[in-house]
């Protein structure tokens, strides 16, 4: 991903962020625009950082899928940002146990998984109180 500023006809008071998807692309927008304003502030973002994300995306939305099966009802939505990250702490230190001495508690739970997932909890419920 590419992320670039463009002021069209130098406007800077008038900026557009685009996000393209690749290098080709950026190059396709360079020769579309070079000529109709400034483009700055060029950042590429690693693709390893998509990449992690898809990854805490997946794992949140499989756990929290599972976690329906037997929690019905949304009922996390009630629970309070401490015991959110209570939970979440303990997940972390059992993630922490499991990887320290190779070995996996016989509930199978994973740990590291359940963590993530109360920190999207808790980061979800406080976009939603501000």
């Amino acid at each position: 991903m590419i992320t670039l500023k463009f002021a069209r006809k130098c406007n800077m008071k008038k900026l557009e962020t685009h996000e393209l998807p690749n290098r080709n692309s950026f190059f396709d927008f360079y020769m579309d625009n070079f000529n109709k304003g400034a483009i700055y502030d060029v950042k590429e973002t690693p693709s390893e950082y998509h990449e992690v994300a898809q990854v805490a995306y997946d794992t949140v939305l499989k756990t929290m899928q599972e976690g329906e099966l037997t929690h019905p009802g949304n009922g996390w939505k009630d629970v309070s940002l401490l015991e959110h990250a209570q939970h979440a702490s303990n997940h972390a230190v059992d993630a922490q146990y499991e990887i320290q001495h190779n070995i996996q508690y016989p509930t199978g739970e994973d740990h590291t998984g359940n963590c993530m997932t109360r920190c999207a909890m808790i980061k979800f419920l406080k976009s939603k109180t501000i």
